[in-house]
């Protein structure tokens, strides 16, 4: 027999529910800390919430241990979800396949002002080593559990085990020694220092209980001799210690092999989120690009969670040094897939009602019954995950204040109506601007793209795909348009209208919240929902991002064009500068 729905204005009665189910759409940050700190539970809970209608989850796994790639997509997309749940997979069975992934998060990495290379090497090295080894000590601290330790007895003998990872216990005491001493000298970075003795500390420690549990007779070990290494090690460097020296990258690529041999396992996987953090770290992406080119090879491979325009990779290139690209921006676009669009995001609300509420009677058709209504929650998120919560908890919340004040007479709404949508998809377009109060390139960027998309009464423009249009969408002022959720690509690879015109397109939409007046109450442009409309109409409006860019640089005097030629001059070009001579043309750049 078929469970009979609840009804909201019966759940709104209830306090703990509500909150419940505010809980349910609230939880969708990113900046929460689920690197190995994440307990059992939120594992459990990203397991039981994940929805992969495209099977990125299984691609990523399956890619993992053979092979590098990029994980693109911009904020709310669920890059960080998939890595965790991906790490969790394979580590759970690192003794069966041989495969470890190692979760980096780039926000904890701390990078000084005017950082070389050679120091980047250093800071990253360590953050390196101390996360393979923060990684054994909580594999082996888990492996305690009667239910883990029964399984991992099936595929290896546990005192084995322990051999193997006192044996990887002393490569990393190998390697500390190192990423102490060198040449050249940073200062102030003692802290580097204590977070990898400490680690060693407590891998010792879980070494310690494993073996106990493996083996009570216990064979000898020497971690009593190991711990005194590590405080020996700290004593000896005490009056270095606000100092890190320059490491040899090759040790570090060494370590790691020599960490695969004793282990003897096939392979580590890092998985690096957040790289977009880094994009106001200086020249920070460039040093770590530079360094995983260095060390990326069989048996060491890197997945970075990359957010599209938001800086770079380079040197590394994606079908070559990173082999695979799993795009989640391209899974959940309305215009060109709305029935996988819709089932996503039901089953999105519906697994996260059943995780917290645990009532197969509470689902997404008792919130909104309404096909349309579910469709314009589905447009006003853009279909982002995140801002798809947001909206729907805002509207949720109007609900139950609606239902808990006096109702007029008449009939009352039963369900989250479309009003309610409506005022919650404005405001988050409201916050969405209010992010660009102080950057005035960015907001002039929005601006532009607004008159474009009024002159031509359409929500969807057309840019051709160029080195120089793509250069100019990775400057700060589209740049941040496009972290910040305000311009959404929707399809690349187009064919343009025009024979004329050689380059294939792009296609970009403007945030739904955020030109919601526009095409809702002004009329000013239609918001385009159908592929059809992008086909016939949008690939005629080719806009030029160039052109702001160019304008902005000439009136901050970045650019100054030459009298003669207009050939564009940089303030960069110090040679045509010093001979006041123009690059172009040879003509004078100033006239005496």
């Amino acid at each position: 027999m078929a469970t009979q729905k609840a009804k909201l204005r019966d759940i709104v009665k209830d306090t703990e529910l509500v909150q419940k189910i505010t809980q349910s759409f609230s939880d969708l940050r990113a900046d929460f800390d689920l690197s190995l700190e994440a307990s059992a539970e939120k594992i459990i809970e990203l397991s039981e919430t994940h929805v992969d209608i495209k099977d990125h989850l299984n691609k990523l796994i399956s890619h993992t241990g053979s092979s590098s790639g990029v994980l693109q997509g911009l904020r709310g997309t669920g890059k960080t979800h998939l890595l965790l749940l991906a790490r969790h997979r394979i580590n759970q069975d690192l003794f069966k396949n041989g495969h470890l992934a190692v979760y980096l998060n780039s926000k904890k990495l701390n990078i000084p002002i005017d950082c070389t290379q050679e120091i980047f090497n250093r800071i990253f090295s360590s953050f390196l080593i101390t996360s393979i080894t923060e990684h054994l000590q909580k594999t082996l601290t888990t492996s305690t559990k009667n239910g883990t330790f029964e399984k991992l007895r099936s595929l290896i003998i546990p005192d084995k085990l322990t051999q193997r990872i006192s044996e990887t216990l002393d490569v990393l005491l190998e390697a500390q020694k190192p990423l102490l001493a060198g040449t050249h000298t940073i200062k102030n970075y003692e802290a580097g220092q204590q977070k990898i003795n400490s680690q060693l500390k407590d891998l010792i420690e879980a070494i310690e209980e494993f073996s106990l549990k493996a083996s009570p007779t216990g064979a000898d070990l020497n971690l009593a001799s190991k711990i005194k290494q590590v405080e020996e090690t700290t004593i000896s460097q005490e009056e270095h210690s606000k100092y890190l020296s320059y490491l040899d990258i090759s040790h570090i690529s060494t370590t790691i092999k020599k960490i695969i041999e004793k282990l003897k396992i096939k392979s580590i996987t890092f998985y690096i989120d957040e790289w977009e953090k880094l994009y106001y770290e200086g020249n920070a992406q460039k040093l770590l690009a530079t360094y995983i080119n260095k060390i990326i090879d069989n048996p060491i491979y890197f997945w970075i969670a990359y957010v599209p325009y938001r800086g770079t990779l380079h040197p590394l290139s994606i079908g070559n040094d990173l082999q695979h690209l799993i795009d989640l921006d391209e899974s959940l676009i309305y215009e060109t897939d709305q029935s996988s669009c819709i089932k996503y995001f039901q089953d999105f609300i519906d697994k996260r009602l059943q995780h917290h509420l645990l009532r197969t009677d509470i689902s997404n058709s008792v919130l909104i019954n309404n096909k349309t209504n579910f469709e314009l929650l589905i447009m006003g998120s853009m279909g982002n995950p995140r801002d798809f919560g947001t909206i729907l908890v805002h509207a949720w919340n109007e609900f139950v204040t609606y239902r808990n004040n006096p109702l007029k007479r008449g009939g009352a709404f039963q369900y989250v109506s479309a009003s309610m949508i409506k005022s919650a998809i404005k405001s988050d377009g409201e916050k969405k601007l209010l992010n660009f109060e102080a950057s005035s390139h960015a907001m002039s960027a929005w601006r532009d793209l607004e008159d474009f998309a009024i002159k031509n009464k359409t929500s969807h423009i057309a840019v051709e795909e160029s080195p120089e249009n793509h250069a100019a969408l990775a400057e700060n002022d589209f740049s941040e348009l496009i972290y910040q959720r305000l311009l959404h690509k929707r399809t690349d690879r187009v064919s343009a209208k025009e024979s004329h015109i050689p380059n294939k397109l792009s296609i970009f939409a403007l945030s739904y919240s955020c030109t919601y007046d526009h095409h809702q109450k002004d009329k000013k442009f239609q918001f385009i929902t159908k592929y059809e409309d992008i086909h016939n109409r949008v690939r005629r409006y080719i806009y030029n991002p160039v052109a702001v860019i160019k304008s902005r640089k000439l009136k901050a005097g970045e650019i100054f064009p030459c009298p003669t030629c207009k050939f564009e001059i940089t303030q960069i070009m110090k040679f045509a500068w010093e001979k006041n001579m123009c690059p172009g043309c040879g003509g004078q750049i100033v006239k005496p």
